[in-house]
Formats: structure tokens, C-alpha cells, sequence
């Protein structure tokens, strides 16, 4: 169809500015960044609530997970990459049995483990992950091609009840976690965001 047409000729967006729109309207929200999407993140967002699934592939939608059932209360944002969801692709089922009405996932999708050398994951950009997710029990999920799509929906995912599933067709970040220096240690950063989320909701 020609919709599809355009979306396979459509240029990959930026990881970075995909990121920076999240940023400046994610509120609240929780965030996981994961591998790829990380080291970009602690840079537009330092202070924020969010905890970076770098070191153990695949973890980020099962700790989002986690902190939408545990904070009812506020969105949950988990940035993913295909290398790593592949990793644990049953998380898509048990996500969708839990049913976080919180939870937004959004998978940063180039086709390659970028952060251990681009090496092509596991059936490339054929890997259909709007379908598994489908199929796994998300409430919604589909394909975002273009970033001024991406712009125009963004605020109603910010708000849509979950789970809701995004497959962001991107090119590669501009750094990774072996390239970028600097971060905090996972029990590090686990231990100041349950300290903030410890906090009245008012200094949250």
C-alpha cells in the first residue's frame, strides 16, 4: 500500500531527538533507558526519576514492569532496544498478563546490537515486534516511522492507558554505553530513585 511505502522509505529518525521530545513532556513519569538509549538520556534529563538498564540486556521492560505496579500513580516510560528485548521477549507476555494501565513501552528499533560493535541481531529489521506485541496482549501497539509522527502523537501516549507498545524506527545513537564516559552504578542509581520516589509527592 502506499502508506506502507512511504514508511520503509521514510529516513530513520535520531535516537537523540526522539529522546529530547520525551524530556521535555514526560512529566512525572519513570523512565528506563536501556543500553543505546542511555548515555543520551542522563545528558537531557539528569535529575529525572529514572533508573538505566545498562550491563544485563534485555531487563528494561521487566524493571519497568516492576515500577508500574509498584507506582500505580505515575507513567512508567521504558526505552528499549531490539538486541535487547530479544533477550527476554517472554517479558511481552507477562507484561501484557499484569496489564500496567501506567506503562508505555517504546522500542528503539536499528536492527543491530549497537553497543557490542553493530553486529546484526537475529532477523534484522524484519523482526516484526508490533506483532509479537499484539499477539503477547498490549492493549495497543503499532509502528511509528516518522519523527513529526512521533511529535504529534507523543502527548496522547503520554496519557493512553497501558500497556502500550511503540515500535521507533531509528538509526544509531551517537554514543553507547562503551563509547560514552561516565554514569552511576545500577545499585547506585536504584538507591537515589527510591529515595525520590520516597519523598512527598509535591518534592517528587
Amino acid at each position: 500500500m502506499p502508506q506502507d511505502a512511504k514508511a520503509h522509505d521514510a529516513k530513520p529518525m535520531k535516537p537523540e531527538e526522539i529522546l529530547t521530545l520525551i524530556a521535555a513532556q514526560r512529566g512525572s513519569a519513570i523512565c528506563v533507558p536501556t543500553m543505546t538509549t542511555a548515555p543520551a538520556w542522563r545528558t537531557l534529563a539528569p535529575d529525572d526519576l529514572s533508573v538505566a538498564c545498562v550491563g544485563f540486556m534485555g531487563g528494561a521492560s521487566s524493571i519497568g514492569l516492576g515500577l508500574a505496579l509498584a507506582r500505580p500513580d505515575r507513567r512508567v516510560i521504558v526505552m528499549d532496544g531490539d538486541g535487547s528485548l530479544l533477550m527476554q521477549l517472554g517479558s511481552l507476555a507477562t507484561i501484557a498478563g499484569a496489564a500496567p494501565r501506567n506503562l508505555l513501552h517504546l522500542l528503539f528499533k536499528n536492527g543491530v546490537y549497537h553497543t557490542s560493535g553493530a553486529q546484526g541481531i537475529p532477523g534484522g529489521l524484519s523482526v516484526d515486534f508490533v506483532t509479537m506485541a499484539k499477539g503477547a496482549g498490549y492493549r495497543a501497539a503499532y509502528a511509528i516511522h516518522d519523527i513529526e509522527d512521533f511529535k504529534r502523537r507523543l502527548p496522547d501516549l503520554l496519557k493512553a492507558e497501558g500497556p502500550v507498545f511503540i515500535e521507533l524506527h531509528t538509526g544509531l545513537a551517537e554514543q553507547t554505553p562503551m563509547t560514552a564516559r561516565g554514569g552511576v552504578p545500577f545499585p547506585q542509581q536504584v538507591t537515589a530513585l527510591r529515595a525520590k520516589l520516597l519523598k512527598p509527592r509535591a518534592q517528587a
